[in-house]
């Protein structure tokens, strides 16, 4: 018996590293500042269900050499919340660890009543940015046939 197959979306048993970094708060009164931990901790739970990727939990990535063979690509979410008005905003960015190419951004407001939709618009275009990414290196890891017939 070899190895089991990789799963449908990964390139070549390949997947991404997903760094969820603490997020920053800065102007949060004490008694709201759980909103921002929830909202982290639920959106971690969120992306943990997608196959493309892995997720980590932390400060940073461990290095490349520490998963050899299973890490396509490293890329790190950060956020700062910021008290704005009655509210608390929430600025959320994806960048490439090994480039520091920022690839995404988003900002949304949270509070109790919008909570669940705003985690699913998130994740949602959280999923669709990376799933680009994962579209991108499927397409370049694919071998190139110089010549073939296109009636074939």
């Amino acid at each position: 018996a070899g190895p089991p197959a990789a799963p449908a979306g990964r390139i070549g048993g390949l997947r991404m590293a997903l760094l969820v970094e603490p997020f920053a708060v800065h102007g949060v009164p004490e008694g709201r500042v759980y909103l921002v931990h929830g909202f982290r901790h639920d959106l971690i739970a969120c992306l943990v269900r997608f196959r493309e990727w892995f997720v980590v939990d932390g400060g940073e990535l461990p290095p490349p050499a520490a998963h050899p063979g299973r890490v396509s690509s490293r890329y790190a979410i950060s956020a700062v919340a910021y008290q704005a008005g009655e509210g608390i905003s929430l600025v959320l960015t994806i960048r490439e660890v090994d480039s520091g190419l920022v690839t995404w951004s988003e900002r949304s407001d949270l509070d109790l009543a919008s909570w669940a939709d705003s985690q699913r618009e998130i994740v949602r275009s959280i999923a669709t940015s990376l799933k680009g990414q994962v579209s991108a290196a499927r397409l370049a890891s694919l071998p190139l046939q110089r010549g073939a017939a296109l009636s074939a």
